[in-house]
């Protein structure tokens, strides 16, 4: 491994895990902005609003992990130390060790690389006490057992570099896997090149992967792959190319990301209602965990699939750049909306609608409203139409923050509802 990353001997290193990533994301979200050549995003995203109350956001993107055998076969008992660093250092980033079946070693659930290593780096340690192929073709080899290195942007786009070391047999000192007298580390780096790196990317941070349901109700998260993002369409074909798979999707609350869900997926057969993925909901209300108006991160996760299809888990993983499409929906409770804002020279035309109770509402008075330095104070207000529809025209001089509020239902929900806040420019 090139001596600019600073490897550190195995074990060391402080583990930092999930519950910290709000932390990061505040500290640089000023910078979110910043965009890496050669990872072009291909997101296609509608809300719609087909049952009144309930908003459906569905995303159409991908994303791209990077999968790669260790250059040989770990023949001797040790240490695999394998370390990531990645550009920009706020980026998200989860390292992974699979065997040769694409399952993650030592037993453990969820990710396993460290933030320990300082900002932009991550490491994973693992002690390996077995040699379960210890066939010698020749004098000169020892097979040994297949492992992966998994590098996956959980969040933003990224370029990264993987290396590390692990354990390997000098025969011509002896053929005991145990032995520390023929013991010696092969390093390994991917790419090869010092100079280059790889493009990942993954869920960005903020729209459309971030939003705010504004009223009580049920909401859920679902994803499916693989798709064809540009058609639009699931291709998953469950009778004559399955694809088995290990996914995931995650739901934080907050700017502290206080988990809600964090479903990991694992390699299945085909599924037998008709699609594959994952489907989790949950509830949003003043007394629960997720109330009203509170911000929610989803973070559709997409892994590895086989390198046979058919064989699932019994095949090694596919390696080298993967790019998999997918098919994210998004529904939560959203009973007054802004649905779209018009011109017409200095004026704008607010328009939305607003349900209550599962239906449209019908003459309910809707106000709109800007954020002042003191707080939000009245623009104007209108009637909904026999549609739950409304409008809004006013001047606009300045740029505002603009939301709408009505008068909600407290016997079944909220007694004032509000919409989300949206910026008009002047």
């Amino acid at each position: 491994m090139p001596s600019e990353w600073g490897v550190v001997a195995p074990g060391e290193g402080r583990a930092m895990r999930k519950d910290m990533r709000g932390l990061l994301v505040m500290l640089f979200a000023a910078a979110l902005a910043l965009t890496i050549p050669g990872v072009a995003r291909a997101a296609y995203v509608t809300n719609r609003q087909t049952t009144p109350g309930i908003t459906t956001r569905t995303i159409w993107d991908t994303a791209r992990v990077a999968c790669y055998a260790l250059p040989d076969g770990v023949n001797h008992l040790g240490y695999i130390h394998v370390e990531i660093a990645f550009k920009p250092v706020w980026a998200d980033m989860d390292v992974y060790l699979l065997d040769a079946q694409g399952r993650q070693v030592g037993g453990v659930a969820g990710e396993q690389g460290y933030l320990g290593l300082g900002m932009g780096r991550e490491s994973v340690d693992f002690r390996v006490d077995q040699i379960s192929d210890q066939a010698m073709p020749d004098p000169y080899t020892m097979v040994g057992d297949a492992y992966y290195v998994l590098v996956v942007a959980f969040n933003e786009t990224a370029k990264v570099r993987i290396g590390g070391y692990y354990p390997q047999i000098m025969l011509s000192l002896g053929n005991a896997v145990g032995d520390a007298g023929n013991y010696f580390l092969k390093t390994f780096a991917f790419p090869r090149d010092p100079a280059a790196s790889l493009a990942l990317r993954g869920p960005t941070y903020g729209t459309p992967y971030s939003f705010r349901p504004t009223s009580e109700g049920q909401a859920s998260c679902r994803l499916e792959w693989p798709a064809d993002v540009l058609k639009r369409s699931i291709v998953y074909d469950q009778v004559n190319e399955p694809q088995p798979a290990n996914m995931g999707q995650y739901l934080y609350a907050g700017a502290s990301w206080t988990p809600v869900f964090e479903d990991e997926g694992a390699w299945a057969p085909p599924p037998q209602d008709g699609w594959w993925g994952l489907l989790d909901g949950f509830e949003v209300r003043r007394d629960g965990p997720v109330p009203p108006r509170e911000d929610l991160h989803y973070v559709p996760n997409l892994y590895a699939v086989a390198s046979d299809a058919t064989l699932g888990g019994s095949a090694p993983p596919k390696t080298g750049l993967l790019t998999r499409g997918f098919k994210a929906t998004v529904s939560y409770p959203e009973n007054l909306r802004i649905t779209g804002v018009g011109r017409s020279g200095g004026y704008r035309s607010v328009r939305g609608t607003f349900a209550l109770g599962g239906e449209y509402v019908s003459g309910a008075r809707v106000t709109l409203e800007r954020k002042a330095p003191t707080g939000w104070i009245d623009v104007k207000s209108t009637r909904t139409s026999t549609t739950g529809a409304w409008a809004v025209r006013f001047l606009v001089t300045e740029t505002v923050r603009v939301r709408a509020k009505a008068v909600g239902d407290p016997s079944g929900g909220l007694a004032v509802e509000y919409s989300s806040i949206r910026t008009i420019k002047g």
